[in-house]
């Protein structure tokens, strides 16, 4: 990296646009930036920082105050850098976020942060990026660092390396993990801790799940433990194999009692069953006999009922002969209930008919009533309703014309009304159209005179502020004149008081010129060698610090006094202006001025606000008019049009009033409409066609029944019984006749049944045996069955828990396979573990990985700060790498100490004097730099800052300094020193000075 042009503008102290051009500086290898403290030199440092990663360094940066407070407010603050890295000519420019004033109102606005990457090509600048965070990724990748890293290459800082140099051990680790990265190997330190937790998890899972396993073998299987398997030797015991013998063993005693209860089971089983079979034989003849002393007593009991059973067969017979006589009866008997029903059907039909329709029945005897007859009423009876019915649609048509007529007299009577009404409501128009015009006028005048009113008003408003103000500025005038007098008196006392240090410096410069002088130089006045008799200086002497301060004081009371005269001009010229706009009235005055043009402003406001209403209002009425004389023209037509339809109307209504007078005429006086002749005309028709049915079905149930009754008699004369009524008599339901027949052939079976259980050979055997003793052969299977089942339970006990203890020792030796390997693996990982967080017995250090691979980075670092240390201090001094813990350092393997070389002992850097620690802390600085640029890549850095620190050196010392920083420009390198020491100044001819003023810091570049 080469920085070649910087340009920053409101930026830091400076006020305007400062800029570097770092190649001309370059041309010296070895500059110096210099200035008076708090002139802005870091300000530059911190401008190259911005550029390259958008940041500054320290405590700066969480301030956010880049941009300069002497700049003029609208001056963005804008930083440019133009260098070479890789290889390529790039230029970034960037302005930090700020607030700019706003344009057109008072306050300010915020302004983003903005950047500008650019490169030099053929083609000239071509831009690459305007996006901050992509012109930080390119610059970062082409520099291989970030901020913090950079800070300690390019960017010295000498007070940090002092302190980094008797820091403690956890503050340089700190610096360290910062510039290394190393968070990689205390993640490293983390992921075996985690891993280690996790196997040990898994471990105490195992031991878990092989202690509960063992517990549940051991309850399984009645053995107990051996004292040597507590649970914390466990681990020892499933390693050395003692676990899984105690396991078979156990399992092989169990099946061994599972074999011996099996045999007895067996046993038991035989005897049982014999027992079993005996008394088995025992109850089946037992059975035997029972049924055929059964078999015996129903035989009996059915002998002495023959009789009774006889009667029933015989019952039986003669219900099934009449049998088929049954439906016969059934239906002469349905055949009379429908005759007697159609008797009463035609019945009621007659007295509906009634003495009405005398002229359609030839007598009242229903006998000589014939259908035919009937019918041929009904026919005449149907044609006189459709004839009737066709004058439906001519009353219908009456309502209509009758309706039509009503509604065309309400409209012309409503027409007529609204006519009169607007003919009147027409004859006061004119006049209200007039007064409307009039008041539209009226208030348009009113309103022209609003713009005129406002201005009064804001006049009079002006006039009362000044008549108000005008006594405050005069009192403020006053006050400020004493306070310029006062100021104008000090300002004149400290001017006097520079005069006289000044003068004072000068009658004793000679003496501040000798405390220069050194033996064999020569006199910077006379030029002589020799020095017989130096002034000394004087009790009193002033010096140039002296000096400087006064003229401080006198450069600040000058600027109060330009600030106080300012401010007397300004409140004069306000007081003048006052005068003016108030024009020698007094607030009186004003106030009825004011008073009246805001009357005069509310009153053009008002008729303003209501000459919308008032125009629109006047509108309403001309439409008003136009549309009161269409409607009246309207209403005019449609009268016309009403009084036709109500004409049409009333002649239609009076033809069909006589259409329906001749047919209603002829039905006689007692029908009103032709709705009721239809209804009548209907209703006789249903009558007698009612009758007619009935009439039919009367004749047709009589012929019905007399052919039913002749069957039903020949029927039963077949069947044997003398009449029909005596086979009703003897019928049965045919579900008495089921039931009968099934209890006589239940009676024969059950007979059969009983004396087939006679004829059984083991049931005759039973019969003519003697009993068993049923009791003793019961007790004696009880016996044997309880102590075969009792055999059982021993034996499935036994085998479930054999079963058990096989499934457990199972479980039990898959847990122990997979304990083994995880064993093996917490042991890896521990001992890793312990090594790498500075625990393990192979790790005789105790330092940590992280802490490790930061000692050696340290040591490092003490190896390329020797190489710069030995030609600073005359080779006396070397920094050397400790890792031992010192006093109540939690840390080990980061101490530094000093050897001395001339007596061979080791010191604290704490012991060294100021420029001994400066030259050791340069030294380290540089070292670390080194070694930076190797860890982020070797980025080649042609451009170096060394900040602060050269002013507690001796000539000798700063002169060696001096000789190792000029090693750093080989290979074209060029170092910037920042100082503020006067004997710097002599030293490196080529300068950049940082001058400060109340208006903003300056620069300017020195040649030699």
């Amino acid at each position: 990296m080469r920085l070649h042009q910087l340009s920053l503008t409101a930026f830091g102290p400076f006020a305007g646009t400062v800029a570097v051009d770092f190649d001309t500086l370059s041309s010296a290898g070895l500059f110096l930036l210099t200035g008076p403290m708090g002139a802005g030199k870091s300000s530059v440092l911190d401008g190259i920082c911005f550029a390259l990663f958008g940041r500054v360094a320290g405590e700066r940066d969480h301030a956010g105050q880049l941009r300069s407070q002497h700049a003029a407010p609208d001056v963005a603050p804008v930083v440019q850098l133009e260098l070479t890295l890789s290889g390529r000519r790039l230029r970034v420019t960037r302005s930090p976020a700020w607030q700019r004033p706003k344009r057109r109102a008072a306050g300010s606005t915020p302004e983003r942060a903005r950047a500008l990457l650019e490169e030099f090509g053929d083609a000239g600048w071509t831009g690459l990026t305007t996006r901050a965070d992509e012109a930080g990724h390119v610059l970062g990748g082409l520099l291989g660092m970030n901020l913090d890293q950079f800070l300690q290459v390019a960017l010295l800082p000498q007070g940090e390396f002092q302190r980094f140099l008797t820091a403690t051990a956890s503050d340089r680790q700190a610096l360290l993990e910062k510039l290394f990265r190393t968070r990689v190997y205390q993640l490293v330190e983390v992921e075996l801790g985690e891993r280690r937790r996790s196997a040990s998890a898994a471990d105490r899972d195992l031991h878990q799940r092989a202690s509960a396993a063992l517990s549940r073998l051991v309850e399984a299987g009645g053995h107990a433990l051996p004292d040597d398997f507590a649970p914390e030797a466990l681990g020892a015991a499933a390693d050395s194999g003692r676990l899984t013998d105690w396991i078979h063993g156990t399992v092989d005693a169990l099946a061994g009692q599972s074999e011996r209860s099996s045999a007895a089971l067996a046993a038991a089983e035989v005897a049982a069953s014999d027992a079993e079979e005996r008394l088995g034989v025992a109850r089946e003849r037992a059975a035997a006999r029972t049924r055929g002393m059964a078999a015996q007593a129903r035989l009996a009991a059915l002998a002495e009922a023959e009789p009774a059973r006889t009667a029933e067969r015989e019952r039986l017979d003669a219900a099934r002969r009449a049998a088929p006589v049954r439906p016969l009866r059934l239906v002469a008997e349905e055949s009379q209930a429908q005759q007697r029903a159609a008797e009463a059907a035609w019945e009621l039909a007659l007295a509906a008919l009634g003495a009405e329709f005398h002229d359609v029945l030839a007598t009242a005897d229903d006998a000589s009533v014939s259908p035919d007859a009937l019918a041929e009423a009904e026919r005449r009876a149907h044609e006189a309703e459709v004839t009737a019915r066709r004058f439906i649609d001519h009353e219908a048509e009456l309502r209509r014309h009758r309706q039509t007529r009503a509604a065309a007299e309400q409209a012309v009577a409503t027409l007529k009304a609204e006519q009169a009404d607007l003919l009147a409501e027409q004859a006061g128009l004119p006049a209200e159209v007039a007064a409307a015009a009039e008041e539209v006028a009226r208030a348009e005048g009113i309103a022209v005179t609003l713009a005129g009113a406002e201005a009064a008003v804001g006049e009079a408003q002006e006039r009362l502020a000044a008549v108000l103000a005008i006594e405050e500025t005069r009192a403020r005038l006053a006050d400020q004149a004493r306070v310029l007098a006062e100021s104008r008196a000090t300002a004149l006392d400290a001017r006097a008081r520079l005069l006289e240090v000044r003068e004072r410096r000068i009658a004793g410069m000679a003496a501040e010129l000798a405390v220069t002088l050194a033996v064999g130089d020569g006199c910077p006045v006379c030029g002589s060698h020799e020095h017989p008799r130096p002034a000394a200086p004087a009790a009193d002497h002033v010096d140039d610090a002296s000096e400087r301060a006064a003229q401080r004081a006198a450069d600040d009371q000058g600027v109060a006094l330009q600030v106080a005269e300012e401010e007397h001009r300004t409140l004069a010229r306000q007081l003048d202006e006052l005068a003016s706009v108030a024009a020698g009235a007094n607030e009186a005055q004003v106030q009825h001025d004011l008073a009246q043009a805001r009357a005069a402003v509310e009153s053009a406001q008002a008729a303003a606000r209501s000459l919308p209403a008032l125009r629109a209002a006047a509108k309403d009425q001309s439409i008003r008019a136009e549309t009161l004389q269409q409607r009246l023209q309207q209403l005019a037509t449609e009268s016309g049009r009403s009084q036709a339809d109500m004409a049409h109307a009333t002649a239609a209504e009076r033809d069909c009033e006589c259409s329906l007078r001749d047919l209603l005429g002829s039905a006689g006086s007692a029908i009103d409409s032709v709705a009721e002749l239809v209804a009548g005309h209907a209703r006789r028709r249903r009558l007698l066609a009612a009758a007619r049915s009935a009439a039919t079905a009367l004749e047709s149930t009589r012929a019905q029944l007399e052919i039913a009754r002749t069957r039903a008699t020949r029927s039963a004369e077949v069947a044997g019984f003398d009449s029909a009524e005596a086979a009703g008599r003897a019928a049965l339901e045919p579900e008495q006749i089921a039931q009968l027949s099934d209890e006589l052939a239940a009676q024969d079976a059950e007979a059969v049944r009983a004396q087939a259980i006679l004829d059984e050979p083991e049931v005759v055997a039973a019969l003519t045996t003697e009993a068993d003793d049923l009791a003793a052969l019961e007790r004696t299977s009880a016996t044997c069955t309880a102590a075969a089942r009792t055999a059982t339970a021993a034996a499935t006990r036994d085998g479930e828990r054999l079963q058990r203890c096989i499934e457990l020792a199972a479980e039990l030796d898959e847990v122990v396979a997979q304990w083994a390997p995880v064993r093996e693996r917490l042991a890896l990982i521990s001992a890793l573990a312990a090594v790498a967080e500075g625990r393990g017995d192979d790790n005789e250090a105790k330092i940590s990985l992280s802490a490790y691979v930061l000692a050696e980075r340290l040591r490092q670092v003490v190896d390329a700060a020797n190489e710069r240390l030995g030609p600073m201090c005359d080779q006396r001094y070397r920094l050397q790498h400790s890792e031992a813990k010192a006093g109540r350092e939690r840390r080990a393997g980061l101490g530094l100490l000093v050897l001395d070389d001339w007596n061979g002992s080791l010191r604290s850097p704490a012991t060294l004097s100021g420029g001994e620690t400066f030259v050791v802390s340069l030294a380290l600085a540089l070292g670390l730099a080194d070694v930076v640029s190797r860890e982020a890549g070797g980025a080649e850095l042609g451009t170096l800052f060394v900040d602060e620190g050269f002013g507690s050196l001796d000539s000798e010392t700063l002169e060696d300094v001096l000789d190792t920083l000029d090693t750093l420009r080989d290979g074209g390198r060029v170092v910037g020193v920042v100082s503020h020491v006067a004997e710097m100044r002599d030293r490196i001819p080529t300068q950049l000075v940082v001058r400060k003023q109340r208006g903003g810091s300056t620069l300017a570049e020195v040649g030699p």
